[in-house]
């Protein structure tokens, strides 16, 4: 069965669409203007927070035929009204939720992988939990609430130099930090932070195919090193990660990202209703999420017929996920 599907440009989807592509013949997959993807035709893709713009993508829809659209930052809106089927990752409300790191954490309440953290407003505010998190001794990192891709993320070190001798090493003395903020915030206002405890690692992130709540495959990434990746079925956060796909209603190709503590425990740092750019190497390793995707788009095969790969791949990274 051949489909048309329109994928919403977003995040290192360039290389996503070029797995799933190859995966099913019967895919045509259409983008969107902002930034096309190779050898894909385009439409011109209104707003769709307004009943204009839907009216408007509903001409498009039946202009090039397309049976189903896979939204990104469209998901955030009403889509019901759209003539073809939508693949949103959770509906409206649940992907404002996990893109609220705040809300979000509060929300996993008393989850024993829920990371010690407090939601605070500008540099007052991380002053303050900074104050009190020296009282408990345990290392500090702060945040912003709606960051992604470690966007804003520092590690709070008293006398700390690495800024200037390692600045991808994401460390800085609280006085040079709230300093920063403050001058900032002269310009741009008072930001939502998360203050939380610092967490050494290792860092995996949990690719996870899903169909309307129901888990079905998964691949764990833990970063080894710059080039190498360990890619497993087997891993400790595994039974979580599926838990969360059910109290989410999580569909579709998305991503959840969990770091050790200093006690050796897991902890949840976020969900991602979107693919991780990293999740191209779950292709080379075999583990086949996108393609299966691209198939149950299709209807070539149904969620029954997915199965889980059983396996381990130290991965040497020979490429990176091209962020757009």
């Amino acid at each position: 069965m051949a489909t048309t599907v329109l994928v919403e440009r977003g995040f290192s989807r360039m290389e996503i669409v070029e797995f799933m592509k190859k995966a099913d013949s019967g895919l045509t997959v259409y983008g969107t203007h902002e930034q096309p993807y190779e050898d894909c035709p385009t439409v011109m893709l209104p707003p769709l927070e307004t009943p204009e713009g839907i009216a408007q993508a509903n001409a498009l829809i039946a202009k090039h035929g397309i049976d189903a659209f896979w939204p990104q930052k469209s998901a955030e809106y009403d889509l019901s009204r759209l003539d073809c089927a939508v693949h949103t990752a959770a509906d409206p409300a649940t992907i404002a939720l996990v893109n609220d790191k705040e809300r979000f954490a509060a929300w996993l309440d008393d989850d024993i992988y829920r990371a010690r953290s407090v939601g605070v407003l500008g540099a007052d505010g991380v002053a303050e939990a900074i104050r009190d998190w020296r009282a408990t001794d345990r290392p500090v990192c702060v945040k912003p609430v709606d960051g992604i891709y470690g966007q804003g993320y520092w590690r709070l070190v008293e006398n700390g130099v690495s800024l200037l001798d390692e600045p991808s090493g994401r460390e800085i003395s609280p006085n040079l930090y709230l300093a920063a903020l403050r001058s900032e915030e002269l310009v741009t206002g008072r930001r939502r932070m998360l203050v939380m405890d610092w967490l050494p690692g290792p860092e995996v992130s949990v690719d996870m195919l899903s169909w309307h709540g129901r888990p079905l495959i998964h691949a764990a990434r833990t970063k080894l090193s710059d080039s190498l990746q360990r890619i497993e079925s087997e891993h400790p956060v595994i039974g979580h990660a599926r838990a969360m796909v059910g109290k989410l209603g999580l569909h579709g190709v998305t991503s959840m990202q969990y770091r050790m503590s200093l006690q050796g425990d897991w902890k949840m740092l976020e969900v991602n209703p979107r693919p991780a750019g990293g999740s191209i190497n779950g292709e080379d390793a075999g583990f086949g999420l996108l393609a299966a995707w691209a198939r149950l788009l299709t209807g070539s095969v149904g969620p029954d017929d997915i199965k889980q790969v059983d396996a381990t791949v130290d991965l040497r990274i020979s490429r990176m996920a091209t962020i757009t």
